[in-house]
């Protein structure tokens, strides 16, 4: 049977409740890691950086984004084996930096790919508007990327379920790993899209909370998709 999304909320504040400290150390540990590797690249932009500064600063984060991808990994199964009722404990973080780490480094790659070729035309529109500082150029771009958020909507949605994917299919092959979440979501995006939209006013409340409600919310927003995929999976799985 399927679940509501509703109800689906209601399974995952069910599975956080009285363990609500695990999450949050991995989100809280996940959140600290990448900050301070991206620390001193963000503390030479301070002072007067040069191209090639700035250039080392883009590269660097982008590199510690892949490899944040692989605590994101370790996050995702903590949850996972939360919601199965099994152990789960902080160091499960780390888990996939000696478990094939490449499968989620060359998934992020290729989504990064597939993003980015969609964004293609408003990039292009974007740069003439730089360099031509016309009226023309600035709407044109504000336009195209207005018209580009709805298909990367889409495509997020579409391989929404990659990184579980990558956790429960070790075996399968990273194209494998793409058509596979996209038959799993075919029918499923708009409920998903409308259940990642419920989390705006939460997303308000951190901000006036300075962060701090993130170590609530993002653990929240972690099992709630954790039930979401599994709920979408067994009603696949039944025909």
């Amino acid at each position: 049977m399927e679940l509501t999304s509703k109800e689906i909320k209601r399974q995952a504040r069910g599975t956080l409740t009285g363990h609500y400290a695990l999450p949050m150390k991995a989100f809280l540990f996940s959140t600290l890691l990448t900050a301070f590797a991206n620390f001193p690249f963000q503390r030479s932009l301070q002072q007067h950086p040069g191209n090639f500064q700035i250039v080392i600063f883009l590269l660097a984060s982008f590199i510690i984004s892949l490899l944040s991808g692989i605590l994101t990994g370790g996050v995702i199964y903590i949850h996972l084996n939360l919601a199965r009722k099994k152990e789960a404990y902080l160091i499960d973080l780390f888990r996939f930096f000696t478990r094939r780490p490449d499968r989620f480094i060359l998934t992020d790659l290729r989504m990064t790919g597939i993003l980015l070729l969609t964004m293609l035309p408003a990039i292009a529109c974007s740069i003439a508007a730089y360099f031509f500082a016309a009226g023309f150029w600035i709407a044109l771009a504000a336009f195209v990327w207005i018209v580009t958020l709805f298909p990367l909507c889409i495509l997020s949605l579409t391989y929404s379920q990659i990184h579980i994917l990558l956790i429960e299919q070790p075996d399968m092959g990273i194209p494998d790993i793409f058509r596979e979440s996209k038959k799993l979501m075919h029918g499923y995006k708009k409920k998903l899209f409308w259940i990642d939209l419920s989390f705006i006013g939460f997303g308000i409340l951190c901000i006036f909370s300075l962060g701090l409600g993130y170590l609530w919310v993002s653990p929240y927003i972690f099992q709630v998709n954790v039930a979401f995929y599994q709920n979408i999976q067994k009603k696949q799985a039944a025909g």
